[in-house]
């Protein structure tokens, strides 16, 4: 299990409903006539797949986090999912031809992944937009579910071997890249610290796992590449779910406020901690959380 999946669980529904009504109380930042239920400034190419969709949404969190890593100079990168989940594959790797092709594939392209994100983030930040960066960005996201989900690796799709699917998600990735990069500032001055995919500790362990997105000085980001403006009240507990397991554990943050970045509108919603308190009983929360996880484990 993990955080996600315990507040997505019956049990949960009434801790989510605690966060249905906070819309008015978000502040948006987004350029004119992008408000609620706008239409995206970047649609998707093949809308209705979700396949494609997921895709998508991770290889663009790959690229992001790229790029603010180099833009905030946060060091070297941590361990990529793309790598645990090629290794939990090779684990249970079938003994088939397709299998041992794909291994030898993933395992060279994964080297040169790592190794042009690692000189990429030594360099200048106009290298993020290369057709190659892009390129990796795609991939990489194509080996998330062999560590998030039990796919094996016969069973493996090679994004780089459709022509149609990578023709269309370059050209989506690159506008969802061009558009945040148009209002650099939104995640904050770069002089500001960043923790790329924080964990939390004990508090991590407690719900079977759990890595936010960022945290960008004091601000938890969720980042969302859906189609839709539309308010969403499970995003809103599950980021109050990070603040929760954040009081619990020894990390090396504060967080104040949350703030949830619509990639396909570049637009961000945002929300202070003080405003969130005043809404929402997050001592109780936090005590209700915390026992539906040690019950459900």
């Amino acid at each position: 299990m993990s955080l996600t999946s315990l507040l997505k669980s019956k049990e949960a529904k009434e801790l989510r409903l605690r966060f249905s009504n906070l819309r008015e109380y978000l502040t948006v930042n987004a350029q004119e006539g992008v408000t609620w239920n706008s239409e995206p400034l970047v649609k998707p190419a093949r809308p209705g797949d979700a396949n494609y969709a997921g895709l998508i949404g991770t290889a663009f969190d790959y690229w992001l986090r790229l790029w603010l890593l180099q833009r905030h100079r946060s060091g070297p990168e941590g361990e990529l999912v793309a790598r645990l989940g090629f290794m939990c594959a090779e684990l249970v790797c079938e003994d088939t031809k397709r299998a041992q092709q794909n291994a030898c594939y993933i395992e060279r392209r994964l080297a040169e992944a790592e190794e042009r994100r690692r000189t990429c983030l030594s360099r200048s930040k106009d290298e993020v937009l290369t057709t190659q960066v892009l390129r990796d960005c795609i991939f990489l996201a194509s080996l998330d579910p062999l560590y998030r989900a039990p796919v094996t690796l016969d069973k493996w799709r090679n994004p780089e071997a459709d022509g149609d699917l990578l023709h269309d998600a370059m050209r989506e990735l690159e506008a969802l890249a061009v558009l945040a990069l148009s209002i650099p500032d939104r995640f904050g001055p770069p002089s500001l610290p960043l923790w790329p995919n924080p964990t939390f500790g004990e508090g991590s362990r407690l719900v079977g796992g759990a890595d936010a997105d960022m945290v960008i000085g004091c601000t938890l980001w969720e980042i969302k590449s859906k189609a839709k403006f539309t308010f969403d009240g499970f995003t809103w507990a599950q980021l109050a779910g990070y603040w929760v397991l954040s009081q619990i554990s020894d990390v090396p943050f504060e967080i104040e406020r949350f703030a949830v970045y619509l990639a396909r509108f570049g637009a961000s919603l945002h929300l202070d901690l003080d405003v969130l308190k005043s809404k929402v009983d997050l001592e109780k929360y936090k005590n209700d959380l915390v026992k539906l996880a040690k019950k459900l484990f």
